[in-house]
């Protein structure tokens, strides 16, 4: 094949609200024919009948291939399956944010781990301000004598409703591990 590349972009746009929009897919592919599916999802047959030999199958990343519906399994599988079919009409695809290619020597196969695990993570919310370790508070001995009233109090039925107890009273509640090895089962030496 002489000249330009022929290139094939194909977008993909996540669900409503997702990060995976069309804009954010489209940074990456400049030029070439671009396909965006549809509600339909048929638009990823129309890129692998237009696939030719040394045509280039452009995605942001490869998990995009997959759609969107479906468990992860079947979303793993379909990427696979149309991998496997820009392949077989002995196209290449080219994941356009790292450059990894199909035509390369172990490129498919690291698009395709790196795609199985983009879909069992893609679309998880992660919670602001709460990844690492729970935050440690620090009590005053004032604090641990109302914590410990609490904790060995009968009035209350359980560990959560002491818990609750104390995080009522104080605003914050230390962890039921550090108060069971702190002051003990909460009715030790009482029964």
């Amino acid at each position: 094949m002489s000249g330009k590349p022929d290139y094939r972009n194909y977008i993909n746009p996540g669900p409503k609200g997702s990060r995976f929009t069309a804009n954010w897919q489209a940074e990456f592919l400049p030029d070439g024919e671009t396909y965006t599916e549809d509600k339909t999802g048929k638009m990823i047959e129309a890129v692998i009948g237009s696939v030719r030999p040394g045509s280039i199958v452009r995605v942001r990343r490869l998990f995009c291939l997959a759609p969107w519906k479906g468990s992860p399994r079947k979303r793993r599988e379909a990427v696979a399956n149309r991998a496997q079919a820009i392949r077989d009409r002995k196209g290449h695809i080219l994941e356009a944010e790292t450059g990894l290619s199909s035509n390369e020597r172990g490129g498919c196969a690291k698009m395709l781990m790196t795609a199985y695990e983009d879909i069992a993570s893609a679309g998880r919310a992660v919670a602001k301000g709460r990844t690492g370790r729970p935050t440690v508070y620090e009590f005053t001995a004032t604090e641990w004598e109302v914590i410990e009233g609490i904790w060995t109090s009968r009035k209350y039925a359980n560990d959560g409703a002491r818990l609750a107890a104390i995080e009522k009273r104080l605003g914050k509640v230390p962890g039921r591990t550090l108060l069971r090895n702190k002051l003990g089962s909460p009715h030790k030496g009482r029964e």
